[in-house]
This record gives C-alpha cells, sequence and structure tokens, in this order.
C-alpha cells in the first residue's frame, strides 16, 4: 500500500482504468470534475514515481504533524523527541 511502500507501490494508472471499468459496467456518468481530480492523479502519480518513489506519507513528521497534531504532540513527548517547525 501507498502508506507503508511509498508512492512507487502504488499504480494510480491502474487505480484509474480500473474504476472506468467499473463504471462503464454500470453505465454511470463521470461528472467533469472527477474527469480532471483523475487527470491530476495521474499527472501526481508520474512525478512522484520519479521524483519521490520511496517517499512514504506515514513517515512524514510535517504531515504527521499538521494531520494529527494532538497525536503527533503526545508521541513526540513520549519519545522524548521534538517535532519539526
Amino acid at each position: 500500500t501507498m502508506l507503508a511502500d511509498g508512492f512507487g507501490g502504488v499504480d494510480i494508472g491502474a487505480l484509474v482504468t480500473e474504476s472506468v471499468k467499473m463504471l462503464k459496467t454500470y453505465n454511470a456518468s463521470v461528472p467533469r470534475e472527477l474527469v480532471l481530480i483523475a487527470k491530476q492523479l495521474l499527472y501526481i502519480d508520474r512525478y512522484t514515481k520519479h521524483l519521490a518513489a520511496d517517499y512514504s506519507i506515514t513517515s512524514d513528521p510535517f504531515i504527521i504533524k499538521n494531520v494529527f497534531p494532538e497525536e503527533a504532540a503526545k508521541k513526540a513527548a513520549d519519545l522524548g523527541v521534538a517535532m519539526p517547525i
């Protein structure tokens, strides 16, 4: 999974392809906004695989601090480490 393996472990192209197949199976229409999001995900996928394939979002202290501020502060205090500013 992306959370454990970094961006290089996830194939966004396959995910988008499977999503489109599923939509066609159920004759569902795709909102324009969803198409634009899918395109952006494909761009992000391409660049992160080349520039940061081993990056793991779950080990980034800045992300953790901003998404889970109280939990991150408690864990840092328990470990005796300082969180990044």
